[in-house]
């Protein structure tokens, strides 16, 4: 798939601004792991906007068997880095985050956000979360 100049993976697609969706992900499998309170998660992803100013995010929440979300919303963050001015998708992640006991579901939110300009697009590609145990 191609967008623009640059080829992306196979998990990528592209939304316009004002633009947000939703994935749930059943974490019953972990949930010894997680009750003992061993369970840390990662996450990363591409994600940029064509447009300067426009701003892609992607967050996890942490649910309950009841679907109720527990602690904070957490997002995606850059830590500075960047791959090249001139690519439009840059590195996002969450390095190790402890999941708090009793959850059963991660709720990820891919989003975007600013005022729509004709013709943007945002990007996301090279989506993953991973569940381990922590050391």
């Amino acid at each position: 798939m191609t967008f623009g100049d640059f080829r992306r993976g196979k998990c990528s697609f592209a939304i316009k601004p004002r633009a947000r969706f939703l994935q749930n992900i059943d974490l019953r499998l972990y949930s010894v792991l997680i009750d003992t309170g061993l369970a840390v998660f990662t996450a990363s992803a591409l994600m940029g906007c064509d447009i300067p100013g426009n701003h892609a995010y992607l967050s996890v929440l942490m649910l309950r068997s009841d679907g109720l979300g527990q602690g904070n919303r957490s997002y995606l963050s850059s830590d500075g880095i960047k791959l090249d001015d001139k690519f439009v998708m840059q590195p996002y992640r969450i390095i190790a985050k402890r999941m708090m006991k009793n959850t059963r579901q991660i709720a990820i939110t891919f989003g975007v956000e600013t005022l729509p300009s004709p013709g943007s697009w945002c990007y996301f590609d090279n989506m993953t979360l991973g569940v381990r145990q922590s050391i």
